[in-house]
């Protein structure tokens, strides 16, 4: 009996010990599932947010730099109204705007490079790459001239028409490097992103106060020593969009470069993965603990079915003990009341 006791508890240990292998392999299935389904909507909140800071800080930019070629564009169409871009009217025009913008300085240039204002915005604009594309009837935004307005002025650039299908002059105004230095700070991320505005050469419009003065975006980015700012000058000078990750872990970084509207310029933010990723990590944390808690109380659960099987088979073991006895008990007392009565009977014959 005790054999089949002990069979028993262990046909109830090994389908336990099944149950609770089986259990275990479906909760780790199902929190794999949980965390890469979490990892893909990670990555897809992550990469749905990156897009738009890189369309909010594009349009905010875009606005700004629009509202300064806004203001060109209708210098110009009141200089090609005019008989003459050397008249009265067009210089005190011009006097008048830099005296409403100081510090910023305009001048109308012609072909021959000569200007009208008395004090020459640049001293030989004809060495300068803008001075071909504006006078091919393209109108753009470029950094780093050296400027009435200063050392590495930003430099706006308007055709002015005839009417004639021909460009005979255009119009500049030179902004002054200060006047777009951490041109970031008035944006909604300010507190979270870096932001540089560059040309495709890396030549900056815009930087952070921390650069000090450096005025090269990949001069900037190429001290980190990484790799990916190869790439990311590669793919700005291709003249790509796109996203861009470097570090791992708690030194993750987000670089996403936008080509803005005007001109062959670049929106570059730098954003790291830490400002992000607590939400998501947070749930994949909470999962892995939900996910442990319950195969806790699934090990627990099979420890108290073990004790409990322990426990009833101690006390089969005793009642089948004790039914074993009793019966051995009642086959003595039968067989001692057989040799009582045979003896007696036999006696009685004597």
């Amino acid at each position: 009996m005790k054999e089949m006791i002990l069979k028993w508890m262990r046909k109830q240990f090994i389908i336990t010990s099944i149950l609770f292998i089986v259990l275990a392999a479906i909760v780790i299935l199902a929190y794999a599932n949980f965390y890469d389904k979490v990892e893909a909507k990670q990555a897809q909140n992550t990469e749905n947010y990156l897009k738009n800071i890189a369309n909010a800080e594009e349009e905010r930019l875009n606005l700004k730099f629009g509202g300064y070629l806004s203001e060109l564009e209708m210098l110009a169409s009141f200089v090609a109204s005019c008989e003459s871009a050397y008249s009265s009217d067009v210089v005190k025009i011009l006097k008048d705007y830099q005296d409403d913008h100081e510090p910023v300085k305009v001048d109308i240039v012609f072909q021959n490079g000569n200007g009208i204002m008395e004090e020459p915005l640049l001293e030989d604009v004809t060495e300068y790459e803008f001075y071909y594309d504006v006078f091919e009837g393209k109108s753009g935004i470029y950094g780093g001239i050296d400027s009435a307005a200063g050392k590495n002025s930003i430099l706006f650039a308007y055709p002015i028409n005839s009417g004639k299908n021909e460009i005979e002059a255009c119009i500049l105004a030179a902004y002054p490097e200060e006047e777009f230095e951490d041109f970031s700070a008035g944006s909604i991320f300010a507190d979270q992103t870096t932001t540089f505005i560059s040309e495709k050469d890396g030549t900056l419009l815009s930087k952070t106060a921390a650069v000090g003065n450096k005025t090269n975006l990949f001069e900037i980015l190429g001290q980190e020593g990484a790799d990916v700012f190869d790439t990311l000058k590669s793919q700005i000078q291709k003249g790509k969009s796109g996203l861009l990750t470097y570090g791992s872990d708690k030194s993750l970084r987000y670089i996403i470069y936008e080509q803005l509207t005007y001109g062959d310029l670049y929106m570059v933010t730098i954003l790291s993965a830490s400002v992000i990723e607590p939400s998501s990590n947070y749930i994949a944390d909470s999962g892995l603990q939900l996910s442990a808690v319950i195969v806790a109380c699934f090990m627990l659960y099979i420890v108290y079915l073990m004790l409990v099987y322990i426990v009833r088979g101690k006390k089969m073991a005793v009642y089948f003990d004790i039914k074993r006895r009793a019966g051995k008990g009642k086959i003595l007392f039968f067989k001692k009341k057989k040799e009582d009565v045979d003896t007696n009977g036999n006696g009685n014959e004597k």
